[in-house]
């Protein structure tokens, strides 16, 4: 009872927030869960790969061994003692809103959400048990990730938005995979936030890691110093960015995204899970009207203007001295060798025919007979025509090539909407992963920027006036 009368006013409404939100939820409960049991497994595997954040398995890894760590070192600086402090308290929130869940759980013994489908009631309560399938409330992953949490949120308030969206995220995900209930998500949330607070009033007592200052907590000097040292390597780090060369930026974006990709391969299966009917059938297919106007029509005109263009227009002003189109022979040559060098050179003939990637709709994820590979791992499940990268998506983008030929800005929202349109369609047919997508725009818009500033640092003519097949004596 001294614990809640020591609740601050805020803190206290906070507390009747989760009450009363359980409350609530706890009759919309059956249904959520049933909506959420019922998506097809392809879907929720990116959600089941983001759940293991709140593995508690790995902050005590960690929080353990900087313990040794720290007790091996012996530094008496004060700012390794806020550290040794950050790191302790860290290791009890955990521990202790651990204990905390699992004692609750042992407790109150609700049904997970598997069990619903054994004509079980989500409040159909088994008090006092050991038994794993009705220890669902509250959420031990979502007190886990919290416990984390609440601790960075102390150290980094500034970007708090960010740190409190991810705990939501991977909260979440204990709910969508079918692990827990709502309520369940919501409680083991509460059950971390008052640990942080009781603890926080422990250390605070002990005058570690807080301070009051006009009747509010707030964390020490040590702490704030530990925190503007943070930050200042941050900021000289993104001051050495923004001055970098904005083709290294690029590359570097095309590296992390990639990265990205190859440490969570299921985001693919997720987003293309979205579109899939089951029995290896997806949302759309080639004889929708829409499909058939962005890839028999559209994509038709585009490669053809591409290719066409620049070489009726080089003849035209060989010929008449005239540019066709206003094209000078810079334009023209431009025009050709980014179509050649991205959509035919490195997207088709590299990547596509080399790399092996099976199509979303030949995996066995979605009705197929072919196995998941992940993006940027050469295998030799597909002999060409692969799924990585897209074709279709670098043939629309190199429609910002002709923009910036004809100096037509304008139009340059336009060309993204349609470069979006035709990769959310390849995937809802299952020709295409998501990563598919992100990587042909990404490398064919690569080579455009790089191939337009070449060609901006030569003349119209490209001296074509000063070369001789034979040269007079």
């Amino acid at each position: 009872m001294i614990f809640f009368k020591n609740l601050s006013s805020i803190e206290k409404k906070i507390l009747y927030g989760f009450i009363a939100s359980i409350f609530i939820f706890i009759f919309f409960d059956t249904k959520l869960t049933l909506f959420f049991y019922g998506l097809n497994d392809p879907f929720k595997s990116f959600f089941h790969a983001i759940t293991n954040f709140g593995n508690s398995l790995y902050y005590f890894c960690i929080t353990i061994i900087l313990f040794f760590v720290f007790r091996v070192k012996k530094d008496t600086s004060t700012l390794f003692k806020n550290i040794y402090d950050l790191n302790l308290f860290t290791f009890y929130n955990l521990i202790l809103s651990g204990i905390v869940v699992q004692l609750l759980k042992h407790i109150i013994g609700r049904p997970r959400p598997k069990m619903l489908m054994l004509d079980h009631n989500s409040l159909d309560l088994n008090l006092f048990t050991f038994n794993s399938s009705f220890h669902s409330f509250p959420s031990g992953h979502t007190a886990t990730i919290f416990s984390v949490v609440f601790v960075l949120y102390f150290i980094f308030p500034r970007v708090k938005k960010f740190i409190l969206s991810f705990g939501i995220i991977v909260g979440l995900t204990r709910f969508i995979i079918g692990a827990h209930h709502f309520t369940d998500v919501i409680a083991g949330c509460g059950v971390s936030f008052f640990v942080f607070i009781f603890l926080r009033n422990k250390f605070l007592d002990q005058d570690r890691l807080f301070t009051k200052n006009n009747n509010k907590i707030i964390p020490n000097e040590g702490i704030q110093d530990l925190t503007l040292k943070i930050k200042k390597i941050f900021n000289d780090y993104q001051e050495k960015l923004i001055q970098t060369h904005y083709y290294y930026k690029y590359f570097l974006l095309i590296i992390i995204i990639s990265i990205a990709f190859f440490i969570f391969p299921t985001i693919d299966i997720t987003v293309s899970g979205i579109f899939y009917r089951g029995s290896g059938q997806f949302f759309a297919n080639s004889t929708d009207w829409n499909v058939y106007i962005l890839r028999e029509i559209i994509l038709k005109i585009i490669v053809i203007a591409l290719f066409l263009l620049p070489l009726i227009s080089s003849v035209h002003l060989a010929f008449t001295k005239k540019r066709l189109l206003n094209l000078s022979l810079n334009n023209c040559a431009y025009l050709f060798l980014s179509s050649i060098l991205s959509l035919g050179i490195v997207v088709n003939i590299i990547l596509k025919n080399l790399w092996g990637r099976v199509r979303p709709n030949d995996t066995v994820i979605f009705g197929g007979d072919q196995p998941f590979s992940i993006p940027w791992l050469k295998v030799s499940h597909c002999d060409h025509n692969c799924s990585f990268v897209s074709g279709d998506v670098s043939a629309y983008t190199l429609l910002l090539a002709l923009i910036l030929v004809f100096d037509k800005k304008h139009l340059t929202k336009f060309a993204y909407l349609l470069i979006f349109l035709i990769g959310l369609t390849r995937i809802m047919e299952g020709g295409h992963f998501f990563s598919d997508v992100i990587m042909s725009f990404m490398i064919t818009h690569f080579i455009l920027k790089i191939l337009f500033d070449l060609f901006s640092r030569l003349p119209d003519n490209l001296n074509v006036d000063k070369i001789y097949i034979l040269k007079k004596k």
